[in-house]
């Protein structure tokens, strides 16, 4: 489960650096990107030494299994909240 409102400004820097903008989580068909994010994004905060090198390594039955429980519309606020998913960069 993502923990919205612990995103750290680096992981978000992380998402900006692969190209992926939080608000493609709520996409009904998520691009390879989005998932790998996704899936970093959600193991990288249970361990903060889990890579994206270790999430392309992960099988879509992980994948799914792990973004079965994400609550798309917390993202959708949460994205909105944060500049209507926009990332800090774009914000300015």
């Amino acid at each position: 489960m993502i923990d919205l409102d612990s995103i750290t400004i680096g992981q978000l820097e992380t998402l900006e650096n692969i190209g992926v903008d939080i608000a493609e989580f709520e996409d009904e068909k998520p691009t390879a990107r989005a998932m790998l994010a996704m899936a970093w994004l959600i193991k990288n905060q249970e361990d903060p030494n889990y890579t994206l090198d270790d999430a392309r390594r992960m099988t879509m039955s992980e994948v799914d299994a792990l973004v079965a429980d994400v609550d798309l519309d917390e993202i959708e606020a949460k994205a909105a909240e944060l500049g209507k998913g926009k990332t800090p960069a774009q914000q300015t």
